[in-house]
């Protein structure tokens, strides 16, 4: 009788470690700082190639600029020629957000010109998608 109960009581441990590891491995993994930071490289990609869809775009996504909502591809999606150099992010892993202070070249008043420009930019990442 005891080695039976002990059986059970075994298999009904294992069952409860094994439901929270499917429950843990059904959980998104967060995306880490390295994983923020290439995010925003890959923004920085769609918008010189000006396409939004090769971004992971939420359907409610919201896109702003001087503080007035756009629809992507509007605003520096249509001017940017090229990246800058200067980069410093503020990344929060835990809160799933990336903020960067940034260069882009932009076209200038010539088709040969171009002007580098200074971006701000916060990416929030829920379910993979921004």
């Amino acid at each position: 009788m005891r080695k039976s109960l002990m059986l059970v009581m075994a298999v009904f441990l294992l069952g409860i470690a094994g439901n929270a590891f499917a429950q843990r491995s059904a959980v998104a993994v967060p995306c880490d700082r390295a994983c923020l930071e290439g995010l925003v490289e890959k923004y920085f990609e769609a918008a010189l190639a000006h396409d939004p869809k090769l971004l992971p775009l939420s359907s409610d996504v919201k896109f702003t600029e001087n503080g007035q909502r756009l629809v992507l591809p509007d605003g520096h999606w249509k001017t940017m020629i090229g990246k800058g150099k200067y980069r410093l992010f503020v990344t929060d892993p835990v809160a799933g957000q990336v903020c960067v202070f940034a260069t882009i070249r932009e076209e200038g008043r010539n088709s040969q010109d171009s002007v580098a420009s200074p971006i701000a930019l916060r990416l929030k990442l829920r379910n993979g998608q921004i």
